[in-house]
């Protein structure tokens, strides 16, 4: 499940990248997914989902 978060959460960042335009870097990224994956193991676990 969690692999599957990983890939949802970098497709969203690719896609987000191409809305605003920019260039993303690793550290960058690396923070968006792990707060990405921090939410949504929270929503999941709290059942909200």
């Amino acid at each position: 499940m969690r692999e599957a978060k990983a890939q949802i959460a970098s497709l969203v960042i690719a896609a987000a990248a191409k809305v605003v335009g920019q260039e993303t870097n690793a550290k960058a990224n690396q923070a968006l997914y792990d707060s990405f994956l921090a939410e949504a193991g929270d929503s999941h676990d709290a059942g909200s989902n």
